[in-house]
């Protein structure tokens, strides 16, 4: 049966509060598609992440009482390895799994309704693909710029001021992140187009709308940041007790019970957890971003039903020969 609920179109104009309306009113919609995939999908990578998340806390809480190990630095840079890779991972796949359900919402008649994981597998692989292809693709892209920017710095300093350099560094790295973050959506909704393609045609979509785009980051970012503290403070607590005990060498036995070892490790999990499911809410306000200022420059709503035409006209055929059924 369809449901009765207006469909949430990718492609629309809209202002920047009907950008937050469109994003809580898709979650709320599909909100348990969406916690279903991010179990299934995210978790795993939440619980190799936290194992090296206690890792690193371990060895600064060991360095700090002085009982750090003679292979303390190898183990430690093995552990920010594996920490970054599960980082790289688990936002490519929240990435891969928010914007493939909005694509299946975006070309079904029905949106989500009646839709299995199973039935999404394929798609989310895909994108998890296209996902770390542009992820890397626009990691080298910044390493360049962070050269040119850095020896552009370099200059200046020469010329004015240490401080002034800093200043015009962070503000070109600022300006460069905020202009390329339509960057992703374009690349899963615009599938005909190359990596760096969608970079070029974000940062030309991005470009013109900085302010309202960094707007849009920085108010979602106050929302995220609220969520990430609500299931980060356990862990925190947690940790800064055991750092604290161990620092002082007061109840020991406390902070090296597997119990409190099993709890703490279980608080570091829902950290990471936490933190991947509230950036689904800055993932889906750039998509509602990019939707609304590639249909101002481009009417790709035009496109989108020209290009589902064909699916649409066989079911008026199925409508149509409904008598003989």
């Amino acid at each position: 049966m369809l449901t009765d609920k207006p469909k949430i179109e990718l492609y629309q104009q809209r202002s920047f509060g009907q950008k937050f309306s469109a994003t809580f009113d898709f979650l709320r919609e599909n909100i348990k598609l969406w916690l279903r995939a991010s179990l299934y999908t995210i978790l795993p990578i939440c619980l190799l992440q936290a194992l090296a998340l206690e890792h690193i806390g371990n060895f600064f809480t060991n360095i700090t009482a002085g009982m750090a190990g003679a292979n303390g630095l190898t183990s430690i840079i093995s552990s920010y390895m594996a920490y970054v890779v599960c980082i790289v991972i688990g936002t490519s796949m929240m990435t891969s799994v928010c914007y493939s359900l909005m694509k299946h919402y975006q070309s079904s008649p029905t949106g989500l309704q009646g839709v299995t994981l199973k039935a999404l597998r394929p798609l989310i692989i895909r994108n998890f693909k296209r996902t770390l292809k542009l992820t890397f693709a626009i990691g080298g892209l910044f390493i360049l710029v962070m050269i040119v920017l850095t020896l552009f710095g370099a200059i200046i300093n020469g010329v004015l001021n240490n401080a002034l350099g800093v200043v015009l560094l962070i503000i070109g790295i600022m300006v460069l992140l905020v202009s390329l973050s339509l960057s992703m959506p374009v690349y899963i909704f615009e599938e005909d187009t190359t990596a760096f393609g969608a970079i070029k045609r974000g940062f030309r979509l991005g470009w013109p709308a900085f302010l309202p785009t960094l707007g849009l980051i920085i108010v979602i970012g106050l929302l995220t940041g609220i969520l990430q503290a609500t299931t980060s403070v356990p862990w925190y607590l947690l940790y800064m007790g055991k750092a604290a005990l161990t620092i002082s060498n007061d109840a020991p036995e406390i902070t090296s019970s597997p119990f409190y070892n099993f709890t703490l490790y279980l608080t570091a999990v829902l950290q990471s957890f936490g933190a991947y499911l509230s950036m689904a809410l800055t993932l889906i306000a750039l998509a509602y971003q990019y939707g609304s200022i590639a249909e101002a420059k481009n009417s790709l709503s035009v496109e989108d039903d020209i290009a589902h035409f064909e699916q649409l006209s066989e079911e008026d055929k199925e409508i149509d020969n409904f008598d003989k059924l």
